[in-house]
């Protein structure tokens, strides 16, 4: 499997390995991270990590109220995120049995 930083490394990922004649999910699985819309367009689609944006927003806003009235100085945010499913993962039982070098 492959997991690419960003939807948009996966696009590329995934142009390089049928280039090198490898079958997605059939021969490697690829997942991206972002959500991004393009990601379920593609051919095939792509598995991708995504984060809610209203809860994103929400989160956003009020450490900025926050931070404007002094009540805090900043924080990390962690927010759980959701995995949107495409054609490009394959299912396993859990067992790696291959790796590409």
């Amino acid at each position: 499997a492959l997991e690419a930083f960003s939807d948009t490394l996966a696009f590329g990922a995934k142009r390089a390995l049928i280039e090198g004649m490898y079958r997605i999910p059939e021969d490697i699985s690829l997942t991206g991270i972002d959500g991004t819309s393009l990601a379920l367009y593609s051919v095939p689609s792509i598995t991708t990590m995504a984060n809610d944006p209203l809860v994103l927003a929400d989160y956003t806003v009020k450490m900025l109220l926050e931070l404007m009235k002094g009540k805090s100085k900043g924080k990390i945010m962690q927010i759980e995120p959701h995995i949107i499913v495409g054609e490009s993962t394959a299912k396993t039982n859990g067992v790696v049995t291959d790796a590409i070098s």
